[in-house]
């Protein structure tokens, strides 16, 4: 005789489902607690009540949560990877950066100045106040009205507030005009960008260059390399003419114990940290003066003595100056290229006699000069943190709180 017990499948024993993710269970309860606090009042328990949504908005977010706690701590901090292009399903970072919660939008006018420097091709950036309007106002005081036109006598012109002039100096990758236009197209939609309410900024100007000739007669050692030299003096020269401001990383700027908050303090930077201090010592050159050149060509190795030196305008013809030389404010100055200096220009004596330098071999080392430099402040941008990649399987379906369309059915 067959059992037909025996045969009898059973089914497996499942895992209850926990509270916190059972959505039925939540919405029975959450309608009994209505019932309970409310029953007088509010009889109407259908889905198609305003209240009853929210309970079910709720009870889903109850349940996301839920199924969220499961995960490991990797998987909670992890940034799940974009499906699509449609914005709900675009995932974010779960935790903010210090670059993103300490940083601010620019309030002083060094932070703007930041935001410029930090431009590809903008070598320095200087803003000053610029009380003029592109249409001239006047004042009534009589009548205690304002005027396009000086109408009487009487009327002064109006002097603006929060309206800044802004002077950009570009570096030697803006070689044309195509660039210098992308250049001041950029300039004006970062500065618009941040503007402050009740400020405004005048159209910025690209300052073109007045070319500095540094005429040099300089006594060498025996045993200097004159190109490696030359290479060195022109390099040197040029930043005390037209400096380059430097960029620090993240991990200098720690190991000078600057509290974190202290480092990302100002706005965001795409090449590292601006130093605040140096910066202000980046303000517009009104003079050059020799002796500051003297002192930087006497601590290079295998000078003996600077016998002498005279400063040249290309914009000012005439005798050169020995030892001070007033710049045009409507230019930035810069040093003359170093293929285009005359044979007198730059001259080296050694042991009484004249030497000729190679001038395609001093090129050579400052491109190595200039490399380098380009290199350190490469490697000093600012790396930017990125979460640990999910481990969960992302195919699977999820649950994912959405206030637009929430379950409306048990």
């Amino acid at each position: 005789m067959i059992n037909n017990d025996a045969m009898a499948t059973t089914a497996p024993p499942t895992t209850p489902t926990p509270l916190g993710m059972d959505y039925a269970f939540l919405r029975k309860t959450g309608i009994e607690h209505i019932q309970r606090l409310a029953g007088e009042l509010w009889t109407d328990h259908n889905t198609h009540d305003p209240g009853i949504t929210l309970l079910e908005c709720l009870c889903y977010a109850i349940t996301d949560v839920s199924y969220r706690l499961s995960f490991d701590m990797k998987d909670l901090l992890a940034v799940l990877p974009t499906h699509g292009s449609n914005p709900s399903n675009i995932s974010r970072a779960p935790l903010f950066t210090a670059r993103d919660i300490l940083t601010s939008h620019p309030v002083t006018l060094n932070d703007y100045r930041k935001l410029l420097i930090d431009i590809p091709g903008v070598r320095n950036a200087w803003i000053e106040k610029n009380p003029a309007s592109l249409v001239p106002i006047y004042y009534e005081a009589q009548s205690n009205c304002l005027h396009l036109n000086q109408a009487t006598a009487t009327a002064k012109p109006l002097s603006l507030h929060g309206v800044y002039q802004v002077y950009i100096a570009k570096d030697d990758t803006v070689s044309d005009g195509k660039k210098e236009q992308a250049l001041m197209k950029t300039v004006k939609a970062r500065l618009h960008q941040y503007r402050q309410i009740a400020e405004d900024f005048a159209d910025p100007i690209l300052l073109p260059f007045e070319e500095i000739t540094v005429k040099l007669h300089i006594v060498v050692a025996d045993d200097v390399d004159l190109d490696h030299l030359a290479a060195h003096i022109y390099w040197q020269l040029s930043q005390a003419i037209a400096p380059t401001l430097s960029f620090h990383s993240l991990s200098a700027r720690r190991q000078e114990n600057r509290p974190i908050d202290t480092i990302f303090e100002g706005p965001p930077l795409a090449n590292g940290f601006i130093d605040e201090t140096e910066l202000e010592g980046f303000d517009r050159k009104t003079t050059l003066r020799s002796s500051d050149f003297i002192h930087i060509i006497l601590d290079m190795n295998g000078v003996q003595s600077v016998k002498k030196i005279a400063l040249e305008s290309s914009q000012k013809s005439g005798v050169p100056q020995p030892w001070v030389l007033e710049l045009d404010l409507n230019y930035t100055p810069k040093l003359k290229p170093l293929e285009q200096l005359l044979e007198n220009d730059l001259q080296f004596e050694r042991q009484g006699i004249l030497c000729q330098i190679n001038i395609e071999a001093a090129k050579a080392h400052l491109k190595n000069v200039k490399e380098r430099v380009a290199f350190d402040k490469k490697s000093s941008r600012y790396k930017i943190f990125h979460c640990p990649a999910v481990t969960i399987d992302t195919s699977a379906t999820m649950y994912r709180y959405n206030m637009i369309s929430p379950p409306t059915t048990v």
